[in-house]
């Protein structure tokens, strides 16, 4: 099932501005993902521990956050790029429903 919604998540599209989609198949899947996800964790029926939604620890270096170059470690251990937590604008990603 959860294949399902991201192949439907991932389909091309148009963008508003009528061109055609230039994203290669798995960065679609990935955003597709995080789409998933994020509609999931909107819902009022998405469970929660001691009233707060699940979430991920990433502990970095500095420099790395700064720079996008390096490792980060996840809160079980996986390391991950530095550069997969920096948006496009150098700002380190953030959960937007804890503003």
């Amino acid at each position: 099932m959860v294949r399902a919604l991201i192949e439907q998540l991932a389909a091309r599209r148009t963008s508003t501005q009528g061109t055609p989609e230039t994203r290669m198949i798995p960065e679609r899947h990935a955003d597709a993902l995080i789409e998933l996800c994020d509609r999931a964790r909107a819902t009022d029926e998405f469970p929660t521990t001691a009233g707060e939604p699940p979430h991920v620890t990433v502990t970095i270096d500095f420099d790395a956050l700064r720079t996008g170059l390096g490792t980060a470690v996840l809160d079980y251990g996986q390391l991950i790029s530095a550069g997969a937590i920096i948006d496009p604008d150098r700002r380190p990603l953030t959960n937007p429903l804890r503003r």
